[in-house]
């Protein structure tokens, strides 16, 4: 959902509404469990198996996948199965009906496993290290569970499994819904960070621009939500600065549990929507335009790999990545944001990322690390708990450009071995580019080190201090820290020491899969 109301100063917004349209919504689903029954080894199971097989020959091989549908918006218009397939063959496969949903991913065998229905849709022929995709619009009328069956009459067939990452099966459902007709209206604005208030926001609808290409162009019609209440002990926003991007065509992607990679096409844009928390690391590959309003990452438990503990990693996306009211912690979480996508803009806004765990020695954790570049990093709304490094200035490649942070609270964890702000100057990075080069501008941003690092000092949380001078405020009797304006790159601002006055800019309650944006300035 595209969210934006009126701030306090304006007079009102004038809001040209669409006639009667059908809105679509895709949402694409991964499965919740699968699996391959072999009768060769009638006994044994497969679940884990990174491949799902099918075939005829010399004996029966079938494959068995779940979809859970939920949330979706409006009728069912068509909704596709791909498969991604590591063989090519000329016989096809079928996609079954499985009325039984008692089966289990882990223990399912061939002589346990439920019979396969009729056939409801058919490939004639498949490619190699290709998705093949199938119409299965009647399985999925009203949403729920769907169960089915993958058979073909070949010798074999090899397809990607949920374990094999960003080329697992997926289920892509197309909801359509009706707008009525309205005509221009204006909206009062609205002022509030209680909890009884209400703001406007604003939904995405669809209208057609192109008869000749289908596009569709997103536009915006009021609704009414009740504000989040402000957690304490901190203070909570009563706005943001930058509000989520006008979005083309979007395709949403609802994510729980363990996500896949969610890779979208060139020049698409995406809307990332949390069906509930996710437990490892959501990576957000490729296209356009990417929005999360909304949700929880929690890494509790120890994945293999050290990545998989981090919360988000982009890559690749060449517009506007907004992530905003995002509760991102865990007893196992490595880093928060993370970014390799260099023609990106990136705007973090009220996000609350803590816990991270790292060491000098061990993994290098931080708060937020664009560590390719990025054409612009807007932050407003940050808090962070970090046992090493808050937010590394650094870029290996490409450049590290015009920055803006605001409103931002970083706290070291004992025991802290790493630097809230660490900036790193000089050249050259993998491109031949400084590694920053900015401009970086500051405007309300705290620090609160732990004792246990440079006995919690000012001067000994900022690296390199020796291109910082620390003063202290005469008015507030507080320190802080402003960059030397003859040294590159150029920061303009103050670090303050401590806390900002009200508490966490992010405090709990405030972010989470239940979140709701306030006003947009």
């Amino acid at each position: 959902m595209l969210l934006l109301t009126c701030a306090v100063a304006l007079v009102g917004l004038l809001v040209s509404l669409p006639g009667a349209t059908a809105t679509t919504v895709t949402s694409r689903f991964s499965p919740s469990a699968d699996a391959y029954v072999s009768q060769t080894r009638p006994t044994a199971n497969f679940g884990s198996a990174k491949e799902l097989l099918a075939g005829s020959r010399p004996k029966l091989r079938r494959s068995y996948l779940r979809f859970e549908v939920v949330n979706l918006s409006g009728t069912v218009a068509k909704a596709t199965v791909r498969f991604y397939s590591n063989d090519a063959n000329q016989a096809g496969f079928e996609v079954r009906a499985v009325t039984d949903s008692t089966w289990d991913e882990q223990t399912i065998t061939y002589k346990t496993a439920p019979p396969p229905g009729p056939v409801v849709a058919t490939a004639p022929q498949v490619p190699a290290d290709a998705f093949t995709s199938v119409d299965i619009t009647r399985l999925v009328a009203g949403g729920g569970v769907v169960n089915l069956a993958v058979t073909t009459t070949a010798s074999r067939l090899r397809f990607a499994s949920r374990e094999s990452g960003e080329l697992a099966p997926q289920l892509i459902v197309e909801a359509t819904s009706s707008t009525s007709t309205s005509t221009s209206t204006t909206l009062a604005p609205t002022s509030s960070s209680t909890s009884n208030s209400t703001s406007t926001t604003l939904t995405p609808t669809s209208s057609p621009t192109s008869t000749t290409l289908g596009q569709t162009t997103t536009t915006l019609r009021p609704t009414t939500t009740t504000a989040a209440a402000p957690g304490p002990p901190g203070q909570g926003l009563a706005s943001l600065t930058w509000a989520p991007p006008l979005l083309t065509n979007p395709v949403t992607y609802r994510v729980s549990g363990t996500p896949t990679v969610i890779t979208a096409a060139a020049g698409q844009d995406s809307v990332v929507r949390f069906a509930g928390p996710v437990n490892k690391r959501l990576i957000l590959q490729g296209g356009r335009n990417w929005v999360i309003v909304g949700g929880e990452i929690n890494i509790d438990r120890p994945w293999e790999k050290s990545d998989d503990r981090n919360a988000i990693l982009v890559k690749d996306a060449t517009g506007v990545v907004h992530i905003e009211g995002v509760f991102m912690h865990g007893i196992y979480i490595n880093d928060g944001i993370k970014a390799c996508a260099p023609d990106a803009v990136f705007q973090i806004e009220n996000n609350r990322i803590v816990n991270l765990l790292g060491t000098q020695a061990g993994y290098h954790a931080d708060v937020i690390q664009p560590y390719c570049g990025f054409k612009e990093l807007r932050v407003d709304g940050l808090t962070g708990y970090s046992q090493f490094q808050g937010l590394m200035f650094k870029a290996d490649g490409g450049s590290w450009r015009t920055t803006t942070l605001k409103r931002i609270n970083l706290v070291g964890i004992a025991p802290q071995d790493g630097y809230p702000i660490n900036v790193v100057t000089g050249c050259c990075n993998n491109d031949g580019n400084s590694y920053v080069t900015g401009p970086i501008s500051l405007s309300d941003v705290y620090i609160s080190p732990s004792v246990s690092h440079n006995s919690g000092t000012l001067s000994g949380n900022i690296c390199p201090a020796a291109t910082f001078t620390f003063k202290t405020d005469s008015a507030t009797g507080r320190e802080y820290a402003e960059h030397r304006t003859d040294v590159s790159p150029q920061i303009m601002g103050r670090i303050w020491k401590g806390g900002p006055p009200l508490g966490d800019y992010v405090p709990d309650g405030v972010t989470g899969v239940g979140y709701v944006a306030p006003p947009y300035l």
